[in-house]
């Protein structure tokens, strides 16, 4: 009978202690940066964790962005500094302002290390290096010399499907691959516009030294064409080039990718997402890509010019 009293006594003590379902707020340094070959800019954004006054944190309309701190990139074209500069935001329906990051005019090199270091001040300091995988080798169009089948699509016999193929290297752990066709339009005496039709696209995992291509049937191509010419039937229409557009993900880009696409459950009583981090300290992604390209230009008379 003593016991049990004791136990109820604990229990009502217990009871009368606080409890808030809110953590201690422990502030972190946030960054996130992925490095193209193909862009002559490169971005970074600098954030630091917040604590939310409520329960709610989508109620939160400040994004958390730092200004003002020191962003550079080491490599070896030497140490780019990055400036501040603010972006359009896409979506305004939670945060108003526009975005604050820090961007540089620099192109990295395919098969290259690069170190970000940024420096926040009292938000904290930190850095990673990544390398940029080697251009893909082995690649050429098939049939090698694409000429007839990309000029005369619905006519030529030369093959049935015009493929792209190559081999990447040990450091591509994914890839993703675009066939497209640019073109320009202009109606009346308004500018010209550059426009773009996808073909194919897809994004595939990959392994070491492995080969891999893809192939669109010739009758497509040449579908894609007449609907593109029938949809400008009234305006300026100018075929540019057919592209085959190779994008190669290093293993930090690709294992943050593959990590925020996660399936989620939506009947867990579980809170935790998975995450992910290849910076010195705080939170977030420094990766990188290398982007390489097939070309076949369009004569100047193709036939499907008006």
């Amino acid at each position: 009978m003593k016991t049990t009293a004791v136990v109820l006594a604990f229990i009502v003590l217990s009871c009368n202690e606080p409890f808030s379902p809110k953590a201690p707020f422990d502030p972190h340094l946030v960054v996130y940066s992925v490095i193209y070959t193909d862009s002559p800019q490169q971005f970074v954004r600098v954030y630091s964790t917040y604590d939310v006054p409520g329960y709610d944190p989508y109620r939160y309309a400040t994004d958390g962005a730092i200004t003002g701190a020191t962003v550079s990139v080491s490599g070896p074209q030497g140490t780019i500094l990055f400036r501040d500069t603010l972006l359009q935001r896409p979506d305004t329906l939670r945060y108003k302002t526009p975005i604050s990051a820090y961007v540089a005019d620099w192109r990295p090199q395919p098969g290259q290390s690069y170190t970000l270091k940024v420096d926040a001040g009292a938000a904290g300091s930190t850095q990673s290096t990544v390398s940029t995988p080697p251009v893909a080798s082995s690649w050429s169009w098939y049939p090698v010399d694409p000429t007839l089948a990309l000029d005369f699509p619905d006519t030529s016999t030369i093959a049935t499907y015009v493929s792209a193929i190559f081999e990447f290297s040990s450091s591509t752990k994914a890839i993703s691959q675009q066939l497209y066709i640019q073109y320009t339009v202009q109606s009346g005496d308004g500018p010209e516009q550059a426009m773009v039709t996808q073909l194919l696209g897809k994004n595939v995992g990959a392994a070491n030294g492995d080969y891999a291509g893809v192939a669109c049937a010739r009758t497509n191509i040449a579908s894609a064409i007449h609907g593109i010419s029938k949809t400008f039937a009234g305006s300026k229409l100018t075929f540019k080039r057919i592209v085959f557009r190779l994008m190669q993900m290093e293993e930090n880009w690709n294992e943050y990718y593959n990590i925020v696409r996660l399936p989620q459950d939506l009947r867990t009583s579980r809170f935790d997402q998975p995450d992910f981090t290849n910076l010195s300290s705080g939170y977030g992604l420094f990766g990188a890509c290398t982007v390489d390209s097939l070309v076949h230009e369009y004569p100047a008379d193709f036939r499907y010019n008006h």
